[in-house]
């Protein structure tokens, strides 16, 4: 059986951890749909918390995006770009009207017109960036299967990369498993997660207690102030990582999905 759960603009797949009800799903075959939102000048940090519903569950641009949510054009500035993090350097792709994906970090990379279909892994996050010189908002979804593994892992390499929490739920940042990772009582030794909130970008450094610590300077570092920071399903993060290692999380919702 399938189920379709329907979601509010950026809200929950499965629900917040702790407020799911037991009569909330009812298969592990459940379908999840996400909402998010781009207005004019804006750009966001998102990933995809669910599986594609066919490919073996492989996620990719065209599996994401579809072929008419994003904004097409021939010149590539005018078109809503999708940009991944790959490894050392970002990379922009964008739609024109044959549906297809084409790289664009350069008019002459764009001219080349080569189809390109990357693979999105979960775990991972992306940026989209709305249209130069929209004046309405995008509302794209994202749906397919509520992720129904007992454990994901995601890969985390010295220095800066765009992540996700790997499930189809919210998580609280104090409650995310933090086996592994790195912590220092001098936060640029540390571990670091990076949030957009407030109009501005938050800095959290891992304390020897295992709990996340703000610490956009050293003067808020030293208050000790923990982060009371639910991460949104579908919410890409920075992760700044001291050592390459391996997070690993367990689905906390696998119970409701017997």
């Amino acid at each position: 059986m399938k189920r379709l759960i329907a979601l509010l603009s950026a809200a929950c797949v499965v629900g917040a951890l702790g407020v799911m009800a037991a009569d909330t799903v009812y298969s592990r075959n459940v379908a999840g749909l996400i909402r998010k939102s781009v207005a004019p000048g804006q750009r966001i940090l998102v990933s995809m918390a669910v599986k594609n519903m066919s490919n073996n569950g492989t996620n990719t641009l065209v599996s994401i995006f579809g072929t008419n949510q994003l904004t097409q054009n021939n010149d590539y500035p005018l078109c809503d770009r999708v940009i991944l993090w790959e490894g050392t350097k970002y990379h922009s792709y964008a739609q024109w009207f044959d549906g297809h994906f084409y790289g664009c970090n350069t008019a002459t990379e764009w001219g080349q017109f080569v189809v390109t279909n990357p693979v999105i892994p979960i775990g991972s996050s992306f940026w989209i960036v709305r249209a130069d010189g929209v004046s309405t908002t995008n509302t794209i979804s994202f749906s397919g299967e509520v992720i129904a593994d007992s454990t994901n892992t995601v890969p985390i390499k010295v220095g800066y990369q765009m992540v996700a929490y790997p499930f189809s739920s919210a998580i609280n940042m104090n409650s995310i498993h933090t086996n592994g990772m790195t912590w220092n009582n001098d936060y640029p030794l540390a571990d670091q997660i990076v949030t957009w909130e407030s109009n501005k970008y938050q800095r959290y450094a891992l304390w020897q207690d295992g709990v996340w610590y703000k610490c956009n300077t050293a003067t808020e570092w030293g208050l000790f102030i923990p982060a009371a920071r639910v991460l949104d399903v579908g919410e890409g993060i920075w992760f700044i990582g001291q050592k390459n290692f391996t997070w690993a999380e367990t689905n906390r919702y696998l119970d409701v999905l017997q």
